[in-house]
């Protein structure tokens, strides 16, 4: 028996970055302020865990405050 109410939508893991799909790409895009292209050329240097790309970012702004 199915419940009356809709089931609910499924965040994307928190911890890894899935460019399998457009929802998780739109989520990425949208929580680390990128473009697609810039998050797919972060996956292809650091991986998919979001850890190492928001420090790689992190370390970017860093740097760009000090300059």
């Amino acid at each position: 028996m199915q419940s009356a109410t809709a089931p609910a939508k499924i965040a994307p893991q928190r911890a890894t970055i899935s460019l399998n799909s457009r929802e998780d790409i739109r989520y990425w895009m949208e929580t680390l302020g990128l473009g697609e292209e810039q998050l797919r050329l972060l996956v292809k240097m650091h991986g998919t865990a979001a850890a190492p790309i928001r420090a790689a970012l992190s370390a970017k702004k860093s740097a760009s405050k000090a300059a």
